[in-house]
């Protein structure tokens, strides 16, 4: 229509005029109907098919469930909800807690520390730590300090220590393997390789490593080794902590000239997912077992993570494995009768120090599970028989990686055993899977009470959970790292890695420990700080700097310095340092030179009072020290303090004189009230009194709140400065004060290892002191001082020349 005026239109078109008055009518109400609305709603913006309902029709489901709508809005509400994006909704916990998702999440969470095999047993009991590249138990949730002691003293206490790396190097001649490993060993400080106890494969034997050629320095650490004969060919088994484990494979790489060898993959079973812990172990076994090829066809294979190796301690070690293990039956294992007779005749019947220590004994035995207790029951110890002169020699089945495969492929599951058990009238006798198992004699031979005597099951992956739960099952007390680290200070022995001051590991494992303790102590308010330099003259609270000390010393004694520590570990220079500190002979001359920049171990007994700590300070006593520890008995206890550095720095005087001039000044004037009532007058604020609660102005308010704040970052920033200039004097006094004279006594050590001993029933600490320094302790009859490093207070103590040997 194209006429401007519609009252001279002759016709319209009456179905497009009204759609378009429709839509204007729907665009107006849109706008201002609010009668259809629900109380308090807008008319401004969209609205969702939800809101258009009245309030108590709403539901939070109608976001994604179009069926809670009412039956007439479906229609329109769907298209609202297909444009809402919500997440799915995640599978229920039944789902998600199937066997095979499982054993995904079990393996996935082992990509960057490596569980054990009763890492879930322990982490339901125990204090787990990442440690070595393994999720290790490091203390109980119960207060079990005196149960552990008493129990490795008079019972039994087991721990895991299957995170230990094993090497087996084979070849077709003994000797070859023993000339191309001889300069590792050194015979004065231990046992050889060639050692003729253990060529047969009799026994296990500890020995000490080192660099080749840089003895008495380059030291890598202990490591025990046993010798398998297998027809034609022979193995040696090295045992390693995991810190030293690439420092002694890279030395045997450069002594052997190892190439490895590639590893023929099968693209089927790389692909398959495993279905069972078994099947993945298997599969890891194949894919983890590197092996290097050396020159005159040496050959070595990493067993890492593939043997399990469990430590039991005490006197009724013997006697709980014992009755933990079923043997195979002699018709079924008869390469094993000798050695299963010898058993059960002889080795049954003895206690923990009858054997020689690291005597091997072999066994095959069936699943530990159709033995398994329905409840604790504590074992017998017989004690009645008589040990042999000598033992049989072990079988080399366990050494055989075949043999151990098709006992792990042929271990029943849980499920499938209860099912036969749900299906036999009586007991299972036996089952498809025969284990061997190797048991390892440990006795420490010392004369006391020895709390690291016992003896060690060694087992293939895939039984250690079994045969852990045996033997709690034997009343077996399960302990960790803390508790470890105990046991080796009642027994006089340093811990390795923790307690070795001259080797890599041990050094990463201080400097570990060093980062620890300095983030706990940033972390707490600079109020709340210990003051270790000001307060209590400690120069190195969380270190020991064991060279800046024998070098002070070295230059007190007008000597050349040196570069780098080590500790004596020869025995014959043990022995004739602890003779010529009792007085019972001289120090030879060619003993005295050449080591006389080294490091001794010794022990440290308190005398009276003390609870020596690691990182505490062992010093020198003066000669009022020594009177007074004489006269203990007529004027009381001995109290020697450390006074603080800034006191005599302040007031030019003595503390004793301050004290003696403020107690006389109130002890004169104590009864004298005075008259002038202005000395008992105290300002009070009126504004504190009576606080201005009216103030309606906010610009003033803010202008107070303001000024606090520039007062409080004004103080902020003096205090900032402050502390920096604190640390300035503090860094320029350390570096000016000798480390040797850092203290008002002269210190010769640190306390390495130290706590209440329960054997002897007082303090007692193990720490390492130069030889430079030791002749003056032998001056004052074996009497030093220590200090914890949080103390003020030193507590006399007995010095004596440590001999035991390092072990794992």
């Amino acid at each position: 229509m194209e006429t401007d005026d519609l009252s001279n239109a002759r016709f319209l078109q009456v179905h497009s005029y009204i759609e378009e008055r429709a839509a204007q009518v729907a665009n107006l109400l849109q706008v201002v109907d609010n009668a259809n609305l629900v109380s308090g709603e807008v008319t401004k913006g969209p609205r969702t098919a939800a809101q258009r309902l009245p309030r108590h029709m709403r539901r939070r489901a109608m976001a994604y469930n179009v069926r809670r709508f009412p039956k007439g809005l479906r229609k329109y509400a769907a298209p609202f909800l297909a444009l809402s994006k919500h997440r799915n909704k995640p599978p229920s916990r039944f789902y998600r807690r199937r066997p095979r998702n499982l054993l995904l999440n079990y393996i996935r969470r082992q990509k960057r520390n490596v569980w054990l095999e009763t890492h879930i047993w322990h982490a339901k009991r125990f204090h787990v730590v990442d440690r070595w590249g393994y999720r290790l138990p490091d203390r109980s949730f119960q207060r079990s300090f005196r149960p552990c002691y008493r129990d490795s003293t008079r019972h039994c206490t087991v721990r895991d220590k299957s995170y230990l790396s094993c090497l087996l190097i084979s070849h077709e001649d003994q000797a070859l393997i023993i000339s191309m490993l001889s300069s590792l060993c050194v015979n004065t400080t231990s046992p050889t390789f060639a050692f003729k106890s253990s060529l047969d494969g009799r026994y296990e034997i500890s020995t000490l490593i080192y660099h080749p050629g840089q003895y008495p320095l380059g030291f890598i650490g202990p490591v025990r080794f046993q010798w398998i004969k297998n027809n034609d060919m022979c193995k040696l088994a090295l045992w390693m902590h995991p810190s030293c484990r690439e420092e002694v494979l890279f030395v045997l790489k450069e002594l052997l000239e190892l190439v490895e060898e590639e590893r023929m993959e099968d693209n089927n079973e790389s692909n398959t997912v495993p279905h069972t812990i078994e099947e993945w172990r298997l599969s890891r076994m194949k894919v983890r077992t590197n092996t290097w090829t050396g020159k005159n066809g040496i050959r070595v294979q990493d067993l890492r993570d593939q043997l399990v190796r469990i430590r039991l301690y005490g006197p009724l070690a013997v006697s709980i494995v014992c009755d933990s293990l079923k043997l195979v039956s002699d018709e079924n294992a008869p390469q094993f009768r000798t050695n299963h007779s010898e058993w059960r005749d002889s080795v049954s019947k003895l206690t923990t120090g009858s054997f020689v220590d690291g005597t091997i004994f072999s066994l095959l035995i069936e699943d530990p599970r159709i033995s398994r207790l329905s409840s604790k029951k504590v074992p017998l110890s017989e004690g009645i028989g008589l040990p042999l002169e000598s033992y049989c020699v072990p079988q080399a089945a366990f050494w055989d990686n075949d043999i151990r495969m098709k006992a792990l492929s042929d271990r029943v599951t849980d499920s499938e055993l209860n099912k036969l058990k749900g299906q036999s009238l009586g007991p299972i006798n036996d089952t498809s899977a025969k284990i061997p198992v190797l048991i390892v004699m440990r006795n420490g031979g010392s004369g006391r009470c020895d709390t690291l005597s016992g003896c060690e099951l060694i087992v293939p992956c895939g039984f250690g959970m079994d045969f852990w739960v045996a033997l709690q099952l034997r009343t077996a007390r399960a302990s960790g790292l803390r508790d470890d680290l105990t046991a080796h200070l009642e027994a006089s022995r340093f811990h390795f890695p923790t307690d070795i001051l001259d080797s890599r590991s041990g050094l990463e494992e201080i400097k570990r420990m060093q980062f620890e303790h300095e983030a706990k102590y940033d972390r707490r308010p600079h109020n709340r700080r210990v003051q270790y330099w000001d307060k209590l003259s400690v120069k190195y609270p969380f270190t020991f700097e064991y060279v800046e000390l024998v070098n002070d010393w070295l230059a007190a004694k007008q000597k050349s310095t040196i570069d780098h520590v080590y500790v004596i570990r020869e025995r014959v220079a043990l022995l004739s340092i602890a003779r010529w500190f009792q007085g019972k002979s001289k120090l030879p001359a060619d003993l005295h030179s050449a080591h006389y920049s080294a490091l001794v171990p010794v022990e440290l007994q308190c005398v009276a009072r003390g609870k020596p700590k690691r990182y505490g300070l062992v010093c020198l006593p003066t000669h009022n020290d020594m009177m007074k520890y004489r006269n203990r008995f007529k004027s009381g206890p001995v109290q020697i303090v450390q006074e603080p550095r800034n006191l005599v720095e302040d007031f030019g005087t003595n503390l004793s004189d301050i004290k003696t001039s403020s107690s006389a000044d109130t002890n004169d004037w104590k009864d004298v009230v005075s008259i002038d009532q202005s000395t008992r007058e105290k300002p009070i604020s009126l504004k504190e009194l009576f606080p201005d609660t009216k103030i309606v102005d906010r610009s003033l308010k803010r202008k107070l709140l303001n000024r606090r704040k520039k007062e409080c970052a004004k103080r902020r920033r003096v205090n900032r400065e402050e502390r920096l200039k604190k640390l300035n004097e503090e860094k320029e006094a350390k570096e000016r004060i000798p480390y040797r004279e850092s203290a008002n006594r002269l210190i010769i050590g640190r306390i390495i290892r130290g706590d209440f001993s329960f054997y002897t029933a007082n303090g007692r600490a193990l720490s390492y002191v130069p030889l430079c320094a030791l002749e003056e302790v032998r001056n004052n009859g074996g009497m030093v001082l220590i200090r914890n490093f949080t103390s003020k207070y030193y507590h006399p103590a007995k010095l004596s020349i440590l001999n035991t040997h390092l072990e794992l």
